[in-house]
């Protein structure tokens, strides 16, 4: 049970830092102005 505990809090972090990245990143587009 641990094992599993671990693998679903590392599946988790590991996309709570992704959509932190997209979010800086889509910020980051928005301070330099619209691309489109």
């Amino acid at each position: 049970m641990s094992a599993l505990a671990n693998e679903h809090y590392h599946i988790i972090s590991s996309y709570s830092m992704l959509s932190h990245q997209f979010y800086s990143e889509l910020v980051h587009q928005h301070s330099h102005g619209p691309s489109l």
